[in-house]
């Protein structure tokens, strides 16, 4: 399960505000590739047997650096806090910008965490190779981002989770859409466009078969 924050377009804020969506968003001085590297290499893996992704959510500054961090999809209380603990350590961002001046903005990123196999931890045999959006999960997160279409948000906004599941088919096309919670009639409809709009994923596999997945998409929203 893959758990992102979806953004929603905003206008007439206060500079004093955190932003979600701006002209220019933030971005880690040497490209998301190296923002994933410095996770990576920073990361100590907690006595758990846990894994999966941690979905956190945090604070852009105007002046770049890290502010304000909290986890909007959890897997392990261990996992949550070192997730946290390593974004916190983050160096300064190139902020974002509106209306030509730098503003703080949120910023969502997954944290993957797949357990070293300590002793009394299950270790899993299965073969089957989950299907991945071309470019992975920020790739997902920043197509979501350049092609949603919301509209009259500040005046109505919406607060909580959606969720939906979509059938990745052998081929990597996207086949059946269907909204597991809803949030709204209308956000829900924008939410499914999005999703048949994705281009091919890069199938499952099982014993080197491209099989079909039923993925699911989690977005939550406040």
């Amino acid at each position: 399960m893959l758990a992102i924050l979806m953004p929603c377009i905003v206008s007439a804020q206060e500079q004093t505000e955190v932003y979600r969506s701006v002209e220019q968003m933030p971005r880690y001085p040497d490209g998301e590739a190296e923002l994933m590297k410095y996770i990576m290499a920073n990361m100590n893996y907690p006595e758990t047997c846990a894994e999966g992704v941690v979905v956190a959510q945090f604070v852009v500054e105007a002046d770049g650096s890290i502010g304000e961090v909290k986890v909007v999809r959890s897997i392990d209380q261990l996992l949550d806090e070192e997730a946290v603990r390593v974004i916190k350590s983050l160096p300064n961002f190139v902020p974002g910008y509106h209306n030509g001046q730098p503003v703080a903005v949120w910023y969502t990123i997954p944290v993957r965490f797949s357990h070293p196999h300590l002793d009394g931890c299950p270790v899993h045999n299965s073969t089957l190779e989950i299907p991945s959006f071309p470019g992975g999960d920020g790739a997902m997160m920043k197509y979501i981002h350049e092609n949603i279409k919301m509209t009259n948000c500040s005046e109505q906004p919406l607060v909580g989770r959606i969720v939906a599941q979509f059938l990745v088919k052998s081929d990597g096309s996207i086949g059946e859409v269907r909204i597991i919670k809803s949030l709204s009639p209308e956000f829900d409809k924008e939410f499914v466009r999005i999703i048949k709009s994705f281009p091919k994923f890069a199938p499952a596999r099982y014993d080197g078969v491209n099989v079909p997945v039923w993925f699911t998409l989690s977005s939550f929203i406040n």
